[in-house]
């Protein structure tokens, strides 16, 4: 990570700490994309009418392409797939409503097509 995407942030007057920005920077989409669950997570919501799911949706979509049962692909989209993409810039994750939207990146969507299923 080059130093020309950190900057300091104040939080709250207990300090100032670095942080990234959210701009979906390519380096961001290549980390959200570098895991076959999220590639498959983008593509269904690529492909879906209105670019949203709810994570039952989503993990109901993995069974059957990648590995782990529907409640493992559950627990990983919620606490490690969802929140990498949402850091990438390429999705919109509500924690508390459990509902996901894809914001769309045309170089997410380039490299994914470049990118076969598995």
């Amino acid at each position: 990570m080059s130093d020309e995407h950190i900057y300091p942030v104040e939080d709250g007057g207990s300090g100032t700490h670095l942080a990234r920005p959210h701009d979906g920077t390519v380096d961001d989409i290549c980390r959200g994309l570098a895991a076959r669950s999220r590639r498959e997570v983008l593509r269904y919501l690529v492909g879906s009418p209105d670019g949203t799911a709810t994570v039952s949706e989503l993990a109901a979509e993995l069974v059957g392409r990648v590995e782990p049962p529907r409640d493992t692909i559950r627990i990983g989209l919620g606490h490690v797939h969802l929140p990498v993409l949402e850091e990438a810039g390429l999705v919109e994750f509500d924690r508390r409503n459990r509902t996901v939207r894809y914001r769309r990146s045309q170089l997410a969507e380039e490299l994914l097509a470049e990118l076969s299923p598995e």
